[in-house]
């Protein structure tokens, strides 16, 4: 699909031409001023803005600043439209953030050059965050975890080393490289650091420096090279495996959730699936508290209501759900989540009395509303920051394989880079035969990434783990 270029000029004799000019290149969105423009960017997704210096209700220069006030805006390539004589412009122009500045009259060759230049270095730098790897931040498909404790022991590194296994999350604190505390599920000491020893897979973070509550806490006393001896002595007796003793799961007590409504079905998937499509409807967002967040997941006002989690970053949240609602400015909505301790909550009604809704769950932590959340989600959308799986850490992960369990919900739709599917598929884990699960490349903020788009596809494939219910069933 081309990009999408929005042209903002109140000369419409220019935007024709260069619409004409552009056209084969890049689909061209047109606004005769700035509020035209932010009526479109709240309703499309825009790869590239070119505006004209002189705008007639507002400066350019306070246009760019404006964008730069909401994130979903702020990386948007910007170019300028100038006079021949605007040198000393061109200069606070760069200085406050634009992209570009191109001469009028403007060469339309030399334009739509210089905004592929812009686009295709927008995007590989968004590849390039996504593709990145910590420095001490992986998995032990590339550095086993032996190698991860020689590295912090010879480095006399210290700080907390969080692991997480397909089976536990456990974390070791270190001291100038040598390991004193270590805890995997309820087993500390040696014990827990062999357990860890025992697994295959497993990713790993190590966050350096600062003191862990657990510091004045020393249940080792062997050196690294001591431990790491004597668990090569264990696995040579006992096969691949350590003794689980008593490690348990992370669980506890929870309340029965309400079911989702209704249950999965394609025909009235599309139906939820056409009312989203209409750009110009839109939802309505409210802020809720943890007790507002129970009665409204209790609430069953509706007949058809399709129950929604969104796990992200919470400013790429915001601004992914603002796209979809009556405008607001995305400041305002985060200052009001964090003065009020509350989360941010859309919904969306279609017609024959059914309803999507839409709760952001904080990625940074899942789990903090998990009492709160009292119904089971029809479709769970992970998204971590810019997409990047590791960029959850350890024990976000852990904490996110908690949400899921707890949950259960019928679908999950992650989005992200490749290691997100491989860390997908750990997250669900033994529930993945009756969860439907799909991983999307990509980040919330995205060129060309429109979340009326992933919901949609959320949707399908929501109804899709139809067919897996079934199946369960009859197994």
């Amino acid at each position: 699909m081309n990009p999408t270029v929005l042209i903002v000029d109140a000369d419409r004799a220019r935007c024709q031409a260069l619409e004409g000019a552009l056209g084969r290149a890049f689909k061209v969105e047109v606004a005769m001023n700035v509020a035209g423009a932010f009526d479109i960017l709240q309703l499309s997704m825009v790869d590239a803005i070119v505006a004209d210096a002189e705008l007639p209700d507002m400066d350019c220069l306070q246009f760019r600043q404006r964008l730069d006030q909401e994130s979903r805006f702020r990386d948007i390539p910007f170019v300028l439209l100038m006079g021949a004589s605007g040198i000393p412009g061109k200069v606070t122009a760069y200085q406050i953030g634009v992209d570009d500045c191109i001469s009028k009259p403007t060469d339309p060759a030399e334009l739509k050059a210089r905004l592929d230049a812009l686009i295709r270095k927008r995007r590989r730098l968004l590849t390039a965050f996504r593709e990145r790897r910590y420095q001490l931040a992986g998995d032990f498909s590339g550095l086993a975890f032996p190698d991860v404790v020689s590295i912090l022991d010879q480095g006399k590194h210290s700080g907390v080393l969080s692991v997480l296994t397909t089976r536990y999350a456990a974390r070791m604190v270190f001291r100038a490289g040598r390991i004193i505390h270590a805890t995997c599920g309820n087993i500390e000491g040696e014990e827990a650091f062999f357990l860890v020893m025992g697994q295959k897979q497993g990713q790993f973070e190590f966050s350096p420096g600062g003191e862990a509550a657990d510091a004045g806490v020393r249940t080792i006393e062997a050196s690294c090279a001591g431990l790491l001896m004597e668990a090569a002595r264990r696995l040579d007796s006992d096969g691949d495996q350590f003794d689980s003793g008593g490690v348990r799961a992370v669980s506890g007590a929870f309340q029965t959730l309400l079911p989702p409504a209704p249950p999965p079905a394609p025909e009235l998937a599309e139906a939820f699936a056409e009312g989203l499509a209409d750009p110009f409807m839109l939802g309505e967002l409210r802020y809720l508290s943890a007790d507002e967040l129970t009665e409204w997941t209790c609430d069953n006002h509706c007949g058809d209501r399709l129950h929604i989690l969104l796990v992200a970053e919470p400013a790429a949240g915001v601004a992914s759900l603002l796209a979809l609602a009556t405008p607001m400015a995305e400041s305002e909505v985060l200052s009001g989540m964090s003065a009020h301790a509350k989360t941010l909550a859309w919904s969306f009604n279609v017609r024959n009395q059914r309803q999507i809704d839409c709760v952001l769950i904080d990625a940074r932590a899942p789990i903090a509303l998990l009492p709160s959340l009292r119904r089971q989600p029809a479709l769970v959308i992970l998204a971590p920051p810019q997409g990047d799986a590791l960029a959850l850490g350890p024990q976000g992960s852990a904490d996110c394989q908690r949400l899921l369990s707890k949950l259960s919900p019928q679908s999950v739709i992650g989005l992200g880079n490749a290691s997100l599917g491989t860390l997908l598929d750990d997250l669900v884990g033994s529930k993945r035969s009756t969860i439907a699960q799909r991983c999307t490349q990509g980040a919330l903020g995205d060129p060309g990434l429109d979340m009326r788009d992933l919901l949609i596809e959320g949707i399908r494939l929501w109804a899709s783990s139809q067919s897996a219910l079934r199946s369960a069933a009859k197994a």
